[in-house]
């Protein structure tokens, strides 16, 4: 199930215009909100990388055109249960999304209910 709230912005933080944050057991993939320039996305995640995260940023994945390439503009829903097991009381995954500040899937479709754009780059490709 899904809802047409975007996610809690808890944990997101912006540079430049552009609300982002990592995602993931290890933060190995980067989501901003909205659609933005992939190159201009790269040097916010970079800064991001740097600055929030302690990491040397993206300089070893190549120019920020080359990232750009593998930055995707995709939708996103936010939510409130798995989808899989109808809702049961004892989905681990379930209970996983309802307790954390927000839990999205960006494989949504443009035409979903609830939608919202989002731009995701993953570290470990």
């Amino acid at each position: 199930m899904t809802t047409t709230e975007l996610p809690d912005l808890t944990g997101f933080t912006e540079h430049n215009g552009i609300r982002m944050t990592a995602i993931g057991d290890d933060g190995e993939t980067l989501l901003a909100l909205g659609h933005h320039d992939p190159v201009k996305t790269v040097h916010a995640f970079h800064w991001l990388l740097r600055h929030r995260l302690g990491d040397n940023g993206l300089p070893e994945r190549g120019t920020p055109r080359e990232v750009a390439e593998d930055v995707h503009a995709l939708w996103a829903v936010t939510l409130t249960e798995c989808g899989d097991c109808g809702g049961r009381s004892d989905c681990l995954d379930c209970a996983a999304i309802k307790s954390s500040d927000w839990w999205i899937d960006y494989s949504a479709s443009e035409q979903d209910l609830g939608r919202f754009p989002v731009m995701v780059l993953h570290l470990d490709d």
